[in-house]
């Protein structure tokens, strides 16, 4: 039970970031994203985010998406590491999202 709420919340916090992500990339019309992990290279390449953190939030998608559509096959092991270790990007874009945009 404890896996399914960590899973849970975790699509949960990425589909928050997406969502904010396209929000600032479609109302200041700096790009026409075709897929939700274009919005992060928009944001790259107009400077407001550096290369290894477009990269990190494209791969929160690529997590989002094994978690959206695989979720029988979600592996324990790299839940549990992101969970350990990956957490900070998270806030990373919560202080982004605070110093440019509120």
């Amino acid at each position: 039970m404890v896996q399914d709420v960590v899973e849970y919340n975790l699509f949960i916090c990425i589909n928050m970031i997406i969502d904010i992500a396209t929000h600032i990339v479609v109302d200041n019309n700096i790009g026409n994203p075709e897929t939700l992990g274009d919005v992060f290279t928009i944001l790259y390449e107009k400077g407001c985010l550096t290369k290894i953190d477009a990269e990190n939030y494209k791969k929160m998608v690529g997590l989002r998406n094994i978690l959206s559509h695989e979720y029988v096959n979600v592996d324990k092991a790299i839940i549990f590491n992101v969970m350990k270790n990956n957490l900070a990007d998270i806030s990373k874009f919560v202080i982004f999202i605070h110093d440019n945009f509120i």
